[in-house]
């Protein structure tokens, strides 16, 4: 019988340290056939001479830097699979990870298979397992994501036709970006199946950066607009609420660097849903209640700084 296609995309952009694990994970694969799409994004690195290694075993495509979206999008409409994967140059998918999710999707007709995963380090030291849902359907997927859980892009496979628009990616999206197309995806009501096995590691990359001023900018106004998306289709008081405590989330994070895209992203927030109770710790609930909103993130604020010597 003859198998079907599966596609797996990977944008790169100056890995050159991982760009050869990630490849070699989808080159093993158990699973048949397959096509290893690789759309490097301007790399300044040795990424393209590891690319080239490879050979005629991957479609290799090398752009002009725009972002790892517009790499993905480029992947995307070149693959020719029924089956995409996606998968970040610097995170690894075990070797029958494939035919393992291509094996329940065909059996439950579903429209992505999930999977279990971990992160991993620099050094490849493996953390802690991360878990999904068994099933969903309908809308549960959207409130799932909805509720603050997340699955890493090398997790998912997905039915392509299911995601067969031009430019499923948000190309003006620097970060955020699994996010906003994982919420995208949700709001098509897909059914959804899980391996209840480890198939990917997620590598924490960049720690310094994501550390950085500069990136809790970026990050927190990226995520306003992703979640700003969403407001069309939230429609119950407890879908505005959850979707209020995300904005909140998101406020909290630019609280010390960017004081008027707090307020901007608190404002909506409260616009959303004026009842919410911040999803925070019991302690800082606690002084909320007594105190009051801009008290207690000042104290908090204050907290943080002193833990991080910033005084």
């Amino acid at each position: 019988m003859n198998k079907s296609l599966v596609s797996i995309v990977i944008p790169n952009y100056n890995k050159e340290e991982y760009i050869k694990e990630s490849i070699d994970s989808a080159l093993n694969q158990t699973y048949r056939p397959i096509e290893i799409i690789v759309v490097d994004d301007g790399s300044t690195d040795n990424s393209k001479e590891i690319i080239k290694s490879c050979g005629k075993k991957i479609k290799a495509y090398f752009l002009p830097h725009k972002n790892a979206n517009a790499a993905r999008n480029f992947g995307f409409r070149k693959s020719k699979g029924k089956y995409i994967q996606f998968l970040d140059s610097d995170d690894v998918i075990h070797l029958d990870k494939i035919e393992k999710q291509v094996n329940l999707l065909e059996r439950t007709k579903a429209d992505i298979a999930l999977c279990y995963w971990r992160h991993i380090t620099n050094k490849g030291e493996q953390k802690e397992v991360r878990k999904t849902a068994d099933k969903m359907k309908d809308k549960e997927l959207f409130l799932w994501l909805l509720k603050g859980n997340w699955f890493n892009p090398a997790t998912p496979l997905y039915v392509k036709s299911f995601i067969d628009w031009e430019g499923p990616w948000d190309k003006s999206l620097k970060r955020a970006q699994d996010t906003d197309f994982h919420f995208q995806i949700a709001l098509r009501s897909p059914k959804v199946v899980t391996v209840k096995e480890i198939l990917a590691l997620y590598r924490k990359t960049d720690e310094r950066f994501k550390r950085s001023n500069e990136y809790a900018k970026i990050w927190g106004k990226d995520s306003f607009k992703v979640y700003k998306k969403l407001i069309p289709f939230v429609k119950s008081k407890e879908q505005k609420r959850l979707l209020a405590k995300r904005l909140y989330k998101i406020a909290r994070g630019v609280y010390d660097i960017d004081y008027t895209l707090y307020k901007e992203v608190t404002k909506f927030a409260f616009s959303v849903s004026g009842d919410f109770i911040p999803n925070e710790s019991k302690w800082f609930l606690y002084l909320y209640g007594i105190f009051g909103r801009e008290i207690t993130e000042s104290l908090a604020s204050i907290k943080r700084r002193i833990i991080s010597k910033r005084f």
